[in-house]
């Protein structure tokens, strides 16, 4: 049986025919490359997006992964064919397996998936081994005028780092932590100030096809919500893109305040993930005896006789 390897050049008919007809996993990836993950891909080189086929007897299938820059973390990007186009769980079983273990051996320690929460997928992925971390729901804003009164943000620079890292750490569970990366890299990093203090950051993925934001606030600035998120849409001129707001639970932002901004609520997901390495537990060592004069003997070695 031919195991699950990167996409060859006499792919690419294969590949081709499955594009469009599977289900993405990334968020980020689809809502900023648009249409088919896969199509991206090929046209514009493969970079941190790779691409795996499967052929076996009894199916043939593909999926994709995307590497952060440091190759740390990986996410489930697309698999093809969708269960509605015919894909079984055994291929998809089989395709989930190969696809932790390609991850593993670029490096990466885990592998996210974010997927419907109605969809038959997440009872599969939960057979294959990942687990559920998080909750999100994606936020669509639609090209629109902005109504709300703005304030000027300033981008993160390479000496923010620490602080971009701090409030990152003050807002986000250790268990997500552990397995995606923090938002420094983003295409850019918008901070929010008042009164001389950061009070909130916003991560911005750019696409062609738009852009995706998330929003931090500490939790004592909720008051300044609205300023807040109306400032970051002026940022990335939400007057003639689209804009995307993944929005998770422990963020710190009332997403009351999406909806004033002409936000509606397109899709509510759970963040799964699976980890591609395994801890390992070094046995215990019962401590030697005390032996009299303590200094243990050497044990002697059999010499052959001559």
């Amino acid at each position: 049986m031919t195991e699950i390897r990167p996409l060859r050049w006499h792919d690419l008919p294969f590949v081709y025919r499955l594009a469009g007809h599977g289900v993405s996993f990334d968020a980020r990836l689809s809502l900023t490359a648009g249409g088919d993950s896969v199509y991206h891909a090929l046209l514009t080189g493969t970079g941190r997006a790779q691409i795996y086929v499967l052929r076996r007897p009894d199916g043939r299938g593909l999926g994709q992964l995307r590497f952060t820059a440091d190759g740390r973390y990986a996410s489930l990007a697309y698999i093809a064919p969708a269960l509605e186009d015919g894909a079984d769980e055994t291929l998809w079983l089989a395709l989930l397996d190969g696809l932790t273990a390609a991850a593993g051996q670029q490096g990466a320690v885990s592998l996210t998936a974010e997927v419907d929460e109605t969809s038959q997928a997440l009872e599969i992925l939960r057979r294959a081994g990942f687990a559920a971390y998080a909750r999100q729901d994606l936020w669509l804003r639609s090209p629109a005028p902005l109504d709300a009164a703005t304030y000027p943000l300033r981008p993160a620079s390479p000496a923010d780092t620490s602080l971009v890292l701090s409030l990152y750490n003050m807002l986000s569970p250790g268990l997500i932590k552990h397995v995606e990366p923090p938002p420094n890299q983003a295409d850019t990093c918008y901070l929010y100030e008042s009164a001389g203090d950061v009070i909130g950051m916003a991560p911005v993925y750019r696409g062609s096809q738009g852009v995706l934001i998330e929003l931090y606030l500490l939790p004592e600035a909720y008051h300044e919500a609205l300023p807040f998120a109306a400032s970051v849409l002026a940022a990335v001129r939400a007057d003639t893109y689209p804009v995307v707001c993944r929005f998770r639970c422990y963020m710190g932002y009332p997403d009351s305040a999406l909806a004033k901004l002409g936000f509606h609520v397109f899709a509510s997901q759970a963040v799964m993930v699976r980890h591609t390495v395994a801890r390992v537990t070094h046995q215990a060592f019962k401590p030697l005896p005390d032996i009299e004069g303590g200094v243990p003997m050497a044990t002697p070695i059999a010499r052959p006789r001559e």
